[in-house]
């Protein structure tokens, strides 16, 4: 909520008011209270200048043509969906437009930004890549490179000052969005274009370096399934692949009694993971027994808190991301106070893998859609971790889940998974 202030009054705010003058609102003319709640400050030894005094037109926006199925010679279509976070062109999913309109071809450093859906999103389009067309979500500059240099554009708009200016900027709606006209309001710092030309290749190279981490760290993380499962002595079961024999199979009625009567959940499959597991090198044991579910509610008394939610997890590094959230904005779920060394297994489309340790020195909360565990001496935490996202353990997991919007599982689904065990010397080791 906001309150429109045009004299200074004695009013006392609470967590959901904060105070703005009228003619702020009035010059802007957006009365929404994301849009004035945070205001984009943009500070730079060099000049400010905004995206319109760089560009050569006024923001063009695409075609509004199906897409269908490309073959070797078309002309591409560039839609969002084409667009990764980085800005970078994804190949994976290449179409050509049903009809090719002529004005909505690229030339060499031609701008897009995404309007909506993943708004924000930019791309630098080089003619290198072949004769394109873009989508009509997407909005095109034609930058002056007389005054900024188009890698230095679309350098800046990966900053986090970028994706704090997009975040105030979005109108709240079913798909948020930004306008052209809002667009060409964008603010940037703008040094000489040599220094630009140099910032430009600092940001290029320190991208290379991240991608081939990145592939490195993928790899490993690849291997580790094939690792993990082989030290143990676990042999993965091949998937059946005759449709007919996968999507039908027989069940005793004794295997269904006063358990889930769904197809899914007796799918043949499951057993044959269990089987694999069993016949490990090593017995299996319920993580119950081997660690401490920790569900010690407490309600924040601090002004402000590190608070984890589900989105918080990287799944692809498994490692959190933390916020410091005030406590006015917690969300009204039970939080879980959480120690350093905790694993926190979500419980929320569990097929995510979103699984990952609490390693902050300061005291956080969590909520209580994740499981914790806590070590007693029993069993690794980092163990564990990877034998969950492994995709033997993974399956017996989600075989659980109930409901189809919103999947998730409970606590006692995670707690009486069996995993096998050794000494604490092996799984220090592993």
């Amino acid at each position: 909520m906001i309150k429109i202030l045009s004299k200074k009054k004695n009013f006392k705010l609470n967590d959901k008011c904060f105070l703005i003058k009228f003619n702020s609102i009035k010059s802007n003319k957006r009365i929404d209270a994301g849009f004035n709640k945070n205001p984009y400050n943009l500070l730079s030894k060099y000049s400010i200048v905004k995206l319109k005094d760089c560009i050569l037109n006024k923001g063009t926006y695409g075609a509004n043509e199906p897409s269908i199925p490309y073959n070797e010679g078309d002309i591409r279509y560039i839609r969002i969906s084409d667009i990764d976070e980085n800005g970078n062109l994804k190949n994976d999913t290449i179409k050509t437009a049903k009809n090719i309109d002529e004005k909505y071809i690229l030339n060499d450093n031609d701008f897009l930004f995404a309007r909506t859906g993943s708004v924000g999103r930019t791309f630098l389009y080089k003619k290198s890549m072949g004769k394109s067309i873009y989508a009509g979500y997407l909005i095109k500059y034609i930058l002056d490179t007389s005054k900024i240099y188009p890698e230095y554009l679309s350098a800046y708009c990966q900053t986090s000052k970028y994706w704090q200016w997009v975040k105030q900027q979005e109108r709240p709606a079913v798909q948020s969005n930004i306008n052209a006209e809002e667009y060409s309001s964008l603010t940037i710092p703008l040094p000489p274009l040599d220094k630009q030309k140099e910032i430009a290749n600092i940001m290029k190279e320190a991208n290379l370096l991240k991608e081939k981490l990145e592939k490195e760290a993928d790899k490993l993380l690849s291997s580790i399934d094939e690792y993990l499962l082989r030290e143990l002595g676990i042999n993965l079961p091949k998937k059946e692949t005759d449709l007919k024999n996968r999507i039908s199979y027989t069940v005793k009625l004794s295997e269904i009694k006063g358990k889930r009567f769904d197809c899914e959940y007796h799918q043949s499959i499951y057993n044959d993971y269990q089987k694999a597991l069993i016949q490990g090198k090593y017995k299996l044991t319920k993580i119950k027994e081997l660690m401490n579910n920790i569900r010690i509610i407490l309600q924040p008394s601090d002004e402000k808190v590190l608070y984890i939610e589900i989105g918080d997890i990287d799944i692809e590094n498994a490692i959190i991301n933390l916020k410091v959230v005030p406590l006015k904005d917690l969300p009204n779920n039970s939080k879980i106070y959480i120690e350093k060394g905790d694993l926190l297994i979500s419980k929320v489309r569990p097929n995510r893998k979103a699984i990952a340790i609490y390693n902050g020195e300061d005291k956080a909360y969590c909520t209580s859609a994740f499981v914790v565990l806590r070590e007693n001496g029993k069993y690794k935490k980092e163990l564990l971790q990877y034998l969950l996202r492994t995709n033997i353990l993974n399956a017996l997991i989600v075989r659980n889940v109930t409901g189809s919007t919103y999947p998730t599982i409970n606590d006692i689904d995670i707690l009486n998974i069996e995993i096998p065990t050794r000494r604490l010397k092996f799984n220090k080791k592993l």
